[in-house]
């Protein structure tokens, strides 16, 4: 038995949070329980949000990549717990430090690479509305993005990095001034989180307030162009340890997570489709992937050395 099915879950069914910052009357052992359970019911939450529902149904809302999803297409939105049974049982493969173990030696797959055409809204000869112009785009976007199985794995690590920022930003006094990346509650009981909108007013409403009390208010806008492209990499690796205590290096399993997205390898979507498969859509690339039996024999076909950052 393992701690899903031997706890008792009616002990822990009230709010987690609440509990961790008055652990008092809990042991260790709870304590380590309900941050299991907690993470998984953010997990659970998280991962049927990748579905959307249809007529009573959850279907699941996958992409094309090397893999195919490990989620079932499709479960009865009522009454049916084969989602939930599913995304337990990839909760449990994913959490595993062991994933990572140089005896199983996970290895990621290369990423796919789309260009996004954007086109800006513009003002057209004698009319007052705004229209795209999309003869030619203004910008050209290039987006890298996981296969489905990876993108699990993602989600699970970025739930504890979550915690272990949220901690920290509280520590440091800085919870209220940091927007950025985080879901902040509404300040009525709707338990709805705010949006940029709502960012934006506040922000307005704090320059009022210092102008009116000081006279004058300095408000600072730029925007940094390139700043995830040229990120310094150890100066991530140095904020990532940051944020746990009595460590002077990462645990492997977030280490490798970190190499993941530092040192990754990529193909395009259009070469792989029309140079290599001669496809053109997803339907015709699912029926060619089903035939291989693992996914090295599948990358074995890619004539080029992919792309490497």
């Amino acid at each position: 038995m393992d701690w899903y099915s031997s706890c008792d879950k009616t002990r822990f069914n009230r709010s987690s949070k609440s509990l961790l910052l008055n652990p008092k009357g809990f042991s260790r052992l709870d304590l380590s329980i309900i941050k299991i359970m907690d993470l998984y019911a953010r997990f659970n939450k998280k991962i049927k949000e990748l579905y959307l529902e249809k007529g009573g149904r959850y279907i699941l809302s996958s992409y094309l990549h090397f893999d195919i999803s490990p989620l079932p297409k499709s479960v009865n939105l009522i009454n049916d717990k084969t989602l939930d049974r599913a995304i337990l049982k990839i909760y449990k493969s994913i959490s595993d430090p062991k994933l990572f173990d140089k005896d199983r030696a996970y290895n990621f797959l290369p990423l796919l690479r789309v260009e996004e055409n954007i086109y800006k809204f513009k003002h057209r000869k004698g009319s007052t509305q705004r229209r795209q112009d999309r003869k030619k785009p203004d910008k050209i976007r290039p987006l890298t993005y996981c296969s489905n199985y990876e993108k699990l794995i993602y989600i699970y690590y970025n739930l504890i990095l979550e915690d272990l920022y949220e901690k920290k930003l509280h520590e440091l006094g800085l919870e209220e001034n940091v927007l950025a990346y985080r879901k902040i509650k509404k300040d009525d009981e709707s338990g709805k989180n705010k949006c940029n909108l709502e960012f934006a007013t506040d922000c307005f409403d704090v320059i009022k307030s210092e102008t009116s009390k000081n006279g004058q208010c300095i408000a600072i806008a730029l925007d940094i162009k390139g700043f995830f492209d040229n990120i310094s990499h150890e100066r991530i690796k140095h904020e990532w340890l940051a944020l746990f205590e009595n460590l002077v290096e990462l645990p492997y399993n977030h280490y490798k997570i970190y190499e993941s997205i530092t040192k990754y390898s990529y193909i395009r979507k259009k070469y792989l489709l029309q140079k290599i498969f001669g496809i053109k859509n997803l339907k015709q690339y699912h029926k060619v992937i089903y035939g291989y039996t693992n996914k090295n024999e599948l990358l074995s076909i890619i004539p080029i050395p992919l792309t490497k950052t």
